[in-house]
């Protein structure tokens, strides 16, 4: 939540925004150890107003990960100190964070071998997975997690194998998100009872309070028997738990579906 106040000069935007999920990967152990961070002079920063305005050459002041205030640079050292650490924030653009509502992050290691495998990458896809263990998703997670990092995104809905172990990474790239243990009774590497009762462990365990929260997730309509997609319905009422599947996701989904 950020407010104009036409108190101060330079268009000095003062805001109260918890950062959330973001960090800020300059020197990362550097940027841990101090209080009062500044980005200075950032060519542009994006904001979310009714507007669409955009500022330039402005910057950011943060402090225990709480954004203090967004304008000129000498007028926010004024207000708050002299920074413990500046950033140079020349040919560099601000955002706010992007929310990735679809995402398999694990996946992200085996993208080149199944690219060019035409029609039968999902058939390569699942017998590679079928050979994943808990610990190699999860670093498969995190170097997915950090991709995304990069790419400006703070907070991921993702549903695959091993959600305990893709949630532990979530959490250590610094996201935020929602996560599900990806089920299937018909196909996959992984599936039938076994994995339902894993899927309803990993939501009936997490509050969703935390930074990750754990959501019920199933690979698509016509991958769940109908009794289970009641389950699953019933299930997501009883503990508030979000619902996530992949919907209309081929031609030959919806004609099996109808």
């Amino acid at each position: 939540s950020a407010i104009l106040d036409e108190g101060f000069p330079n268009e000095c935007v003062i805001s109260k925004t918890p950062l959330g999920g973001e960090r800020i990967f300059s020197d990362l152990d550097a940027v841990e150890a101090v209080s009062l961070l500044a980005i200075k002079d950032l060519d542009f920063i994006v904001t979310l107003d009714l507007s669409g305005t955009v500022l330039r050459h402005r910057s950011i002041f943060i402090q225990d990960g709480v954004i203090l205030g967004i304008g000129d640079y000498s007028l926010l050292a004024g207000i708050y100190g002299q920074p413990d650490l500046v950033v140079d924030g020349s040919r560099k653009i601000a955002v706010p964070g992007f929310f990735d509502m679809h995402t398999h992050l694990a996946r992200g290691g085996v993208r080149g071998l199944v690219a060019d495998a035409g029609a039968e990458a999902w058939r390569l896809l699942e017998y590679l997975e079928r050979e994943l263990d808990a610990e190699t998703v999860r670093k498969l997670a995190l170097a997915g997690a950090l991709e995304a990092v990069k790419s400006g995104v703070v907070f991921v809905a993702d549903s695959y194998y091993f959600a305990d172990k893709v949630s532990e990474a979530v959490a250590e790239a610094g996201l935020r998100g929602l996560v599900g243990h990806l089920y299937a009774d018909f196909e996959g590497p992984f599936a039938g009872e076994v994995e339902l009762e894993k899927i309803l462990d990993h939501v009936e365990r997490g509050d969703g309070s935390g930074q990750v929260a754990p959501a019920l997730a199933f690979r698509s309509l016509d991958s769940v028997s109908r009794e289970n997609l009641r389950v699953f319905a019933e299930k997501a009422r009883e503990l508030g738990a979000p619902l996530m599947f992949h919907l209309a996701s081929s031609v030959e989904e919806v004609r099996r579906v109808r």
